[in-house]
């Protein structure tokens, strides 16, 4: 929420941060390189989030799948030159909902007229369609 103030304050003193929309998916501890620590330190900054900013913060959480069969990809062999032809197969886990969650929260905070401005801080290019609408 303070990045974000202070990102639009330096474009112009005189914006004002309305509300700050999260939208995420819950770490999954399993598959974390710090296991249940990272599920642990996701909600504690959640919930600070949602402590320090009652009014100005919501979180939006999507959920993940997972296709046990998997998909191959290439396999890493240290010391040696990456081969296409040697592949490995690796359970493949995605987030789920978090984009369209966005859009759609996107969609309606444009309609409601509320707001001058929408920022959206995301790597995900999915966004890029609702960005055009």
């Amino acid at each position: 929420v303070h990045l974000f103030e202070i990102l639009l304050r330096d474009q112009d003193p005189a914006n004002d941060l309305q509300h700050v929309s999260y939208f995420t998916a819950m770490a999954l501890g399993r598959f974390a390189t710090h296991g249940a620590a990272s599920v642990a330190a996701q909600e504690s900054y959640l919930r600070a989030l949602e402590h320090l900013h009652p009014t100005r913060f919501s979180k939006t959480l999507g959920k993940h799948s997972m296709d046990k069969k998997g998909t191959l990809i290439p396999a890493f062999v240290p010391d040696k030159p990456y081969d296409r032809t040697h592949r490995v197969r690796v359970w493949k886990i995605e987030e789920k909902q978090t984009d369209v969650n966005l859009a759609l929260a996107m969609y309606r905070d444009a309609a409601s007229g509320r707001y001058e401005q929408l920022v959206v801080c995301s790597n995900d290019s999915d966004v890029e369609p609702v960005l055009k609408a």
